[in-house]
């Protein structure tokens, strides 16, 4: 046979100057052997392996065909180009796609935990952004152009919200103490078997209100007092004189003459709720001047009796005492909520103390400011007392509340109501005590019209009140269970 040199390819190799097997025998090993599977050695006419196992192979046996290395420029096609720029870009997009996914959730739970964060203060402020992006855009071109020319646009400007921190009770004493002072005035007592008059000092406490020296305290405080006395908190003393005083509502406004005063802010007292922490600075005892306690708000909307006056209270379980009375009671962000009043004395008894709520006294207090009184108080002219079971058996009477004194000129004179009726009923609510005719009255305004009933000697009376406006008036009695209306 010819060419029995031939490859299993059938080509004719190379063959070296010594007629063996090329030098690059190695190197073409590593060639495509994928089409076949075994080796033949032709001269023993036998197979002598397999491509799987060709390192054993004998390579003296077997000539394989040299290769020829190409210069580095590969053909490949326009279509597999095309696609595999088709799915760079849709790599590309993919990958884009989710980190602006990611970006914008961080953003979101961040803004969130912000949220969270600003939502444990209490209190915020709205403040008008000064000017928004449009409205600087809108500058900037003005600047370009003639003012005939300039077309003014308006935007809405959104509110920024700003959070007010709450104050430590250090911090909060360190900016308000200045503005609480101590009280003093002189009154008048009966005492001993044949009732001699002495006179004797009574304190309390209060607070300034303006940069000029007006000061808030209780009508109790001072009632009957003179020589009034304000101490600051840096010890100077002053004379007050009394500007005004409302008993109902038990508080009182006093006036020294100083200027440049550090003073309170009010504050907004419908915001109290149950669990608020407040702080009292006051005077108990009359001696330990300037004493912080604080507490937190117990209830809301107490109707208490102070004097046979019924005010609305907030209750608290704050330590206060006598001296306390008139001092300011603040929130957590400095403002004043309430005016320290009364506390329950009795043994066994503790944790319960009351303050009238300055929404309640902050009219009041301009009113007495301005005119000395306060306005729009109904007046019906006479003083109460309460029937009891034993004494309308005793009296023949009824339960009720009873005449003990009224005024010669008086809405209940004008109305034919006598010294020594029972007022039965009142406005359409059955009056059983003096409490509440004080109650039903006190709902009412100057210059409304009610009907009512008495009873006079046996006979029931239908009456037609035209109520006043009520002013200052010393008590008309000395009794102490009795009721001005």
């Amino acid at each position: 046979m010819e060419n029995d040199n031939r490859d299993i390819y059938g080509n004719i190799p190379e063959v070296g100057a010594s007629g063996s097997a090329p030098e690059d025998l190695s190197e073409n090993l590593s060639g495509n052997f994928d089409n076949r599977s075994d080796f033949i050695d032709e001269n023993r006419g036998e197979t002598v392996g397999s491509y799987s196992d060709v390192r054993d192979f004998p390579l003296e046996n077997v000539y394989l065909p040299t290769k020829k290395k190409k210069s580095g420029s590969y053909n490949i096609s326009r279509a597999f180009i095309a696609v595999l720029c088709v799915v760079c870009a849709l790599i590309g997009g993919f990958s884009g796609g989710l980190s602006v996914f990611v970006i914008q959730n961080v953003e979101k739970e961040t803004t969130e935990d912000s949220a969270k964060v600003n939502s444990d203060f209490s209190e915020t402020i709205n403040v008008d952004a000064s000017r928004t992006e449009k409205e600087d855009n809108t500058l900037a071109g003005m600047e370009e152009t003639s003012a005939a020319e300039t077309m003014t646009e308006t935007t809405a400007e959104e509110p920024t919200t700003i959070t007010v921190p709450k104050l430590t009770a250090r911090d909060l004493y360190a900016s308000q103490v200045d503005s609480v002072v101590l009280i003093n005035a002189t009154v008048k007592m009966q005492s001993g078997y044949w009732g001699q008059t002495t006179t004797a000092e009574v304190s309390g406490s209060g607070f300034i209100i303006s940069p000029d020296g007006y000061i808030v305290t209780n009508h109790h405080v001072i009632t009957g007092g003179t020589n009034i006395k304000v101490t600051l908190h840096n010890g100077e003393k002053c004379d007050a004189r009394l500007v005004g005083s409302e008993k109902s509502n038990d508080v009182a406004v006093l006036k020294i003459e100083k200027n440049d005063l550090q003073h309170v802010n009010w504050g907004d007292s419908d915001d109290l709720r149950v669990g608020d922490d407040i702080i009292i600075i006051g005077n108990p005892l009359g001696e330990l001047t300037d004493t912080l306690t604080n507490g937190m708000v117990s209830a809301l909307s107490r109707k208490i009796e102070s004097e046979n006056d019924i005010i609305n209270m907030f209750q608290t379980n704050a330590a206060i005492n006598s001296g306390n009375s008139g001092g300011p009671v603040f929130d957590m962000y400095g403002k004043v909520v309430g005016i320290a009043t009364s506390k329950y004395v009795a043994s066994a008894i503790e944790g319960l103390s009351f303050f009238i709520p300055v929404n309640d006294v902050e009219a009041i207090v301009a009113d007495i400011i301005t005119f000395g009184y306060v306005k729009g108080r109904p007046l019906l002219g006479v003083t109460v007392q309460t029937i009891t079971q034993t004494m309308a058996t005793r009296y023949k009477l009824v339960l009720g509340a009873y005449i003990v004194e009224q005024d010669a000129e008086c809405p209940a004179t004008a109305a034919g109501i006598q010294k020594g009726d029972v007022v039965t009923i009142f406005k359409g609510s059955t009056i059983a005590d003096a409490k509440a005719l004080q109650l039903a009255v006190s709902e009412c305004k100057p210059g409304e019209v009610i009907a009512a009933q008495i009873y006079r000697g046996g006979q029931y009376i239908d009456v037609s009140i035209t109520l006043g406006e009520k002013k200052p008036a010393e008590a008309r009695t000395s009794y102490s269970d009795v009721y001005d209306l």
